[in-house]
């Protein structure tokens, strides 16, 4: 069974959740929490909800996102006693960034592409108007003359 849209993204909300406890100073509630979806990425069967991507995000971000090492390193071998069977593929934290020029870009013909060159066409444009009015948005003496 395949992660739905709405699967992932209610993932990806998790892993905000657990950031934001960390900088929001509440570092304690992470590990309980991490604990508790240890044991949630199994249904009452013992398989898997979904095709392992729970199991993937729990192995590769939120167990490091702990900052406590001796919590940390208590539910990764809780991980690896449940788990320690399974295969877990890494996944890298973030994928290669592309060259700096490439030929798909010279081929491109979406929008931002199109439009790419607005700001150095209308750049001075705007600046100068921008310069022309006073902070409270009226036209300047010399402009009026």
């Amino acid at each position: 069974m395949m992660v739905s849209k709405t699967g992932a993204h209610n993932l990806l909300r998790i892993s905000r959740v657990l950031k934001s406890l960390g900088e929001l100073g509440l570092e304690h509630l992470k590990a309980p929490l991490v604990e508790f979806l240890l044991y949630e990425v199994m249904d009452e069967n013992g398989f898997l909800r979904d095709d392992k991507t729970s199991l993937q995000c729990l192995h590769d971000f939120w167990i490091p996102l702990l900052r406590n090492k001796p919590q940390r390193e208590s539910i990764r071998k809780k991980f690896i006693h449940l788990y320690g069977r399974r295969k877990v593929r890494s996944m890298p934290l973030s994928p290669e960034p592309p060259p700096a020029s490439s030929t798909q870009e010279e081929e491109e013909t979406g929008f931002f592409h199109r439009f790419g060159s607005l700001r150095n066409s209308l750049g001075g444009t705007i600046r100068r108007s921008l310069r022309q009015r006073s902070p409270s948005g009226q036209k300047t003496k010399q402009q009026v003359e």
